[in-house]
């Protein structure tokens, strides 16, 4: 899209238009799914080695690409259009005025590419692949002072379309000049970053801001006129205790939202948002993380009037009490996330009333019953399973006729002292994996019950099974939720998946 390959048609957005695309290149085998979602959607894809090949070679022989891991440096860079920088070669040249892209790939980020002076026509600096690297090469390197530089003098890449900037720990300031990026489409960064500059409302073009990182959200402070970004499909993370106050009730302004991501949500802010929430109604996906210091938040999302019908996933972070009823009416909904939010069996009624869940996830402290029970006939589609952290958990029951789509069952931190009734009904479940201090009273039986491998994936899984048996397991919570993020969910990959090392490089 940022190159401009991307056509607009009547009736679609951009984003559709690209989809559109993306599946033609499949359908054509030029491009091949590497890893397909519980939703059946592509989430990533690899290019067969001797396509690779085909199209390395003739891309560098049409002067469109420069791979510094690849090619000598016998042709000046500045005649080709686009810049890919893989391994730990260096950049002889700093002539690079030529070019309208800059990918890196598993590489430090070399201190020629942080000069606007000399990359004047660059409408792409995508940095994000620093981060596949070890965090010790990052510090030992001037690659984090490089990035620091790029950050610094953002606002002079006048023709920049797209921006990724990786994670690290320093703290992330921008300049007032980012509000000159007047074609600026999409800004990435993966650090927590406390605040952004005043003129970003001056961006008219910006399609998706994302900003930090997706477990345990610190979230961005926005200032007011986000309103009249009306172009944003995606906003990840919003920080509305920092935010100004008219910022909650400025999103009803953003009708093209998709996806929406809001940390630090309080009290205060319940009414405006609820009423914000029921403007979206192109919103897919909704992430909400409450503030810390809200207890028993109960009615949160009480007061949306019209739910947005084509949501399709939802994440609630915090101590909310119960379920909004409206929930059970969002027809589309594939996935729900809950973290802390303290629910008990009527949530479980809501959730099974969604006729197209495929997802649900169970995260840390979500459900307080001792029990939790699958009633027949219900959860018709569900695919995955996800259970953690939930200390009062004793027993999990799937009664005869239910979750009959059930494939994979994870469990984490459980102490199910009752054991897991009805196995044996679910007759499609292939994957049964315990992933940090798991114990099972009748876990031999459940195996006896079901055809599905038992995984393993902690490598201290089974001393610590053992000594849940001897009664002499170590005391201690269970693991953030950052544990779970970081390539344990066996859906959830679309954030933090690397890029496979024999893909062509995206330009």
């Amino acid at each position: 899209m940022a190159e401009g390959f991307v056509r607009p048609k009547r009736g679609m957005t951009l984003e559709e238009v690209a989809e559109e695309y993306f599946y033609e290149l499949i359908n054509r085998n030029l491009i091949q799914p590497s890893y397909v979602g519980v939703d059946e959607r592509i989430r990533s894809c690899r290019v067969h080695d001797i396509m690779r090949e085909l199209l390395v070679a003739k891309s560098i022989e049409e002067n469109l690409v420069f791979i510094t891991g690849e090619q000598e440096n016998m042709t000046p860079i500045d005649s080709f259009r686009h810049l890919a920088i893989t391994g730990s070669k260096e950049i002889r040249t700093t002539n690079l005025h030529g070019i309208r892209s800059v990918s890196i790939f598993h590489a430090h980020v070399p201190s020629v590419i942080s000069t606007p002076s000399k990359l004047k026509l660059v409408k792409i600096l995508d940095l994000d692949d620093t981060t596949k690297l070890e965090d010790r090469e990052l510090d030992d390197t001037e690659s984090r002072n490089n990035v620091e530089q790029v950050i610094r003098h953002l606002g002079q890449f006048k023709h920049l379309k797209y921006v990724s900037i990786p994670r690290y720990e320093n703290d992330t300031r921008f300049p007032n000049s980012l509000g000159n990026l007047r074609d600026l489409q999409t800004l990435e960064i993966r650090s927590d970053v406390r605040t952004l500059p005043k003129n970003i409302i001056k961006l008219h073009n910006l399609r998706r801001l994302r900003i930090g990182r997706d477990f345990e959200p610190e979230g961005v402070a926005l200032p007011k006129g986000i309103g009249n970004l009306k172009e944003l499909h995606v906003l990840k993370w919003v920080n509305f205790g920092r935010s100004h106050r008219r910022v909650v009730g400025e999103l009803a302004q953003l009708r093209q939202l998709r996806k929406l991501g809001v940390a630090n949500l309080g009290r205060e802010h319940y009414e405006k948002f609820s009423a914000s929430i029921s403007e979206l109604s192109s919103l897919r996906s909704l992430k909400i993380s409450l503030a810390e210091s809200e207890e028993a938040a109960v009615g949160i999302l009480d007061s949306v009037a019209s739910p947005p019908e084509h949501l399709r996933s939802i994440k609630l972070h915090g101590w909310i009490g119960k379920l909004p009823a409206w929930v059970s009416s969002l027809y589309n909904l594939a996935k729900v996330k809950l973290w802390r939010t303290r629910l008990d069996d009527d949530a479980i009624v809501v959730l099974q009333q969604l006729p197209n869940l495929l997802l649900l996830r169970l995260g840390n402290d979500s459900y307080v019953g001792a029990k939790l029970t699958f009633r027949s006939a219900k959860f018709s589609k569900l695919k995955q399973l996800f259970v953690s952290g939930l200390e009062n958990l004793e027993e999990l029951v799937f009664e005869e006729g239910t979750s009959p789509e059930l494939q994979t069952l994870v469990i984490w931190w459980c102490e199910l002292k009752s054991g897991i009734s009805g196995a044996e009904h679910l007759p499609k479940l292939k994957k049964l994996i315990f992933d940090y201090r798991v114990y099972v009273a009748n876990l031999d039986e459940v195996l006896g019950q079901v055809g599905a491998a038992l995984e393993i994936r902690s490598p201290e899984y089974q001393k610590e099974r053992e000594d849940f048996y001897r009664g002499t397991a170590s005391s201690g919570g269970p693991p953030a939720e950052e544990h779970y993020s970081r390539g344990s969910d066996t859906e959830e990959r679309e954030n933090n998946s690397s890029r496979c090392p024999r893909c062509i490089p995206h330009f």
